[in-house]
């Protein structure tokens, strides 16, 4: 658990009355779910979907099994999002060039709840730019807040509360003025009346 968790945990136990299915996109081997569930109660929880590349499911699976995590589940695309109450997503958009609003408007049944967190937002513009991860070079994209927002807005999300992860920066060389001092939180909640 790092200090950037802290409000995903508070917005879960929240409304935890009200999630069952949780859908992580891009949870890796299951670290939230694992993290979490040491200071959630799990009780109620009907399952937590990990949506992650092929590869990364291969060694969540096994580590499920190792650790006798039945309520996991195994998901290789956003749309198997279909009739969950919370989508869930920690650091993972910004490597994706397509937008949330659009994969979610495309659903009959979308998550009631949304929590994005470790997210790249600037007030002012957008950007792709590259993020060394060591190994290699990934594309990066620093999306434009209001747009982001305004986005789920448009398919009935209602924004509840956006926080600011001063724990991560983005310095763009060369390009002050579209580099980031921190990332973005946020939840919504779906409109029923929408």
């Amino acid at each position: 658990i790092y200090s950037t968790d802290y409000p995903v945990l508070f917005w879960i136990k929240h409304y935890q009355a009200n999630i069952q299915r949780v859908f992580d996109f891009g949870g890796h081997i299951g670290v939230h779910y694992y993290a979490f569930s040491k200071y959630l109660d799990f009780s109620t929880l009907n399952n937590w979907t990990i949506c992650d590349v092929p590869a990364v499911l291969k060694e969540a699976k096994l580590l499920a099994k190792q650790n006798e995590a039945d309520k996991l589940r195994f998901a290789s695309d956003i749309s198997e999002c279909e009739g969950h109450d919370l989508f869930l997503a920690s650091g993972s958009l910004q490597y994706l060039e397509w937008e949330l609003h659009d994969k979610l408007k495309e659903l009959r049944t979308p998550p009631v709840f949304v929590i994005i967190n470790l997210l790249p937002l600037h007030q002012n513009t957008k950007t792709i730019t590259l993020q060394s991860i060591g190994t290699s070079f990934c594309p990066y994209y620093l999306r434009n807040e209001t747009d982001f927002i305004s986005g789920l807005s448009e398919i009935g999300y209602q924004l509840i509360e956006v926080w600011s992860n001063e724990e991560k920066k983005c310095n763009i060389a060369f390009e002050k003025e579209r580099s980031l001092d921190f990332y973005r939180g946020m939840i919504f909640q779906l409109n029923k009346n929408h």
